[in-house]
């Protein structure tokens, strides 16, 4: 089920961007060692055979299907929901103070759906809104699409019913590509 409030939506992915210079750095170019073969740069891990653990991209964050049963989504959610907690985002004081910072080390955890991931990372993610806002109203739902900030869904006599909700998310599935 997608949640919407009138005019409140879950705020922005933090988008984590990396150098591709820096990356990139040690692969430049090949210097030849005393036997005449190109040297080549390597990572050394900690331990011997082991590889470095890295956070996954911002685009592989578990994808919550429209479809997707109350009990997926809690297991989807679990990771996250521990991270922000072992990081002092919990409860109370603690969730104000410690929030922003907890949602930047654990926003790799927190699951989306697909018209959130298009959102950060599609360019044409307004093109599948539109799609998405037409399949919506071809089915008989009240919605109209938001204009401040675009591309995001409103619903003016709140959320729809089950029934809209089921047909609503068919038609995200649809206008995402999701299979």
């Amino acid at each position: 089920m997608i949640v919407f409030s009138s005019r409140l939506v879950r705020p922005a992915a933090v988008v984590v961007t990396l150098c591709a210079v820096g990356l990139a750095g040690g692969c430049g170019g090949q210097s030849q060692s005393a036997g005449g073969s190109p040297q080549v740069a390597s990572a050394v891990s900690e331990k011997p055979g082991s590889t470095p653990a890295a956070a996954p991209s911002p685009s592989e964050r578990p994808l919550i299907r429209p479809d997707a049963t109350t009990e997926e989504r809690a297991a989807l959610t679990q990771p996250w929901d521990a991270c922000m907690k072992k990081e002092g985002a919990n409860s109370g004081d603690k969730l104000r103070t410690h929030y922003a910072e907890a949602s930047k080390k654990c926003e790799y955890l927190n699951p989306e759906e697909p018209w959130e991931r298009a959102k950060r990372l599609d360019p044409g993610y307004l093109d599948k809104f539109d799609r998405w806002l037409s399949c919506a109203k071809s089915k008989g739902i009240a919605v109209s699409g938001s204009s401040d900030p675009p591309g995001f869904l409103e619903f003016a006599g709140g959320l729809p019913p089950d029934n809209q909700q089921k047909l609503l998310n068919e038609c995200q599935m649809k206008a995402f590509n999701v299979t």
